[in-house]
């Protein structure tokens, strides 16, 4: 089998989880709705109670 046997199959491979993809994302954007309409500034406050602890997402020092 050469390239061009492959290449349909792999386009319809990409099609399938694309739509996968796009399926699972609209089936989740209502878990962010509601928290989109949280001002941002109370947001800040929330996650500045909460700082990251662990790598890779610790604050890193400038010093």
């Amino acid at each position: 089998m050469n390239f061009r046997d492959w290449n349909p199959k792999l386009n319809v491979f990409r099609l399938f989880w694309k739509a996968e993809i796009e399926a699972y994302i609209e089936a989740h954007a209502a878990l962010l709705s509601s928290v989109r309409q949280i001002p941002q500034e109370t947001l800040a406050e929330i996650f500045m109670h909460f700082p990251p602890t662990e790598p890779p997402y610790a604050v890193r020092s400038f010093e």
